[in-house]
């Protein structure tokens, strides 16, 4: 299968402290990517979790199942997101994290070229 957008390559965090990374996502988004998003947008670290798990496509119970917590808990958290975050779907949630991500790999790139330069 061909990846179209990085939107439905990306991992879940298992826990606040850990993640657990897919072949196919450790190839897409680096960790350090995923926490300054995490940064940028003031994320907690269960708010994360529940970010990459919409950007895998997951439904609520896989996301809830993957993060030990319960369903209702994850609507509670993704309705918070939305309010955090001005949105109100998970396409813009995908839109805003994706276009944190580009400013964040921009930046990388520009480093790097700064640095070639000297």
């Amino acid at each position: 299968m061909a990846p179209t957008m990085l939107t439905s390559r990306l991992a879940l965090v298992n826990s606040p402290a850990q993640a657990i990374k897919s072949a196919s996502a450790s190839r897409y988004v680096p960790d350090d990517a995923w926490q300054h998003v995490r940064r940028s947008l003031r994320l907690s670290d269960r708010e994360l979790g529940i970010v990459q798990g919409i950007f895998a496509d997951k439904e609520e119970n896989s996301i809830a199942t993957t993060l030990g917590i319960s369903r209702e808990l994850v609507y509670r958290l993704t309705q918070r997101i939305y309010v955090k975050l001005r949105i109100g779907s998970r396409r813009e949630l995908k839109s805003k994290v994706e276009s944190e991500y580009l400013a964040y790999a921009g930046t990388c790139s520009t480093r790097v070229m700064a640095f070639h330069a000297r």
